[in-house]
């Protein structure tokens, strides 16, 4: 009995430990496309990972050192743009975010843009985008207030987040 508690003890210490969220990876040729431009135009991108959770989508830039601040906008922007295309919906959200995670309503992930530098742990700074104008997407009502991913925050995890403009035309 002893040695049966030892064992449950582990297991839901691995399980807290681990955390409850797991990330799917995301293949699309979209995506690939936008990996192999977004290297062309920026050498400091060593390559870029997507995932998504039940609520969540990431696309991550894995750098290879510093970017200055004006590439990050570039690249944020050409991501943006990207992720607002219907050949993105449809490659990402549709044919593969809810096929996985949709059993009955179609509530949107939210989105982010994610930088991570060599030797870190966690991402240096993001982007976050919402579908919806609420965090709280538990009624129709709620989910009928659509932003359709057009408002951004930027975020460096040492300040407040800052909105982002639109891109300069």
């Amino acid at each position: 009995m002893k040695n049966r508690s030892v064992w449950t003890l582990i297991v839901v210490m691995l399980v807290c430990l681990n955390g409850c969220t797991t990330y799917t990876k995301v293949h699309a040729p979209v995506l690939e496309q936008l990996g192999k431009t977004m290297k062309t135009r920026h050498n400091q991108i060593r390559e870029l990972d997507t995932k998504f959770s039940p609520s969540k989508l990431v696309l991550t830039y894995w750098m290879n050192g510093p970017i200055e601040e004006a590439d990050r906008l570039d690249i944020f922007y050409q991501t943006k743009e990207t992720v607002l295309s219907s050949s993105f919906q449809t490659q990402v959200i549709e044919d593969q975010f809810f096929k996985k995670y949709v059993k009955a309503e179609r509530i949107y992930p939210s989105l982010s843009i994610s930088f991570r530098f060599p030797d870190q742990r966690a991402p240096d700074c993001s982007y976050e985008s919402s579908y919806y104008k609420t965090s709280d997407v538990s009624s129709e009502e709620a989910r009928s207030k659509v932003d359709g991913y057009q408002t951004w925050f930027f975020r460096d995890y040492r300040n407040e987040d800052k909105l982002v403009p639109p891109q300069p035309k």
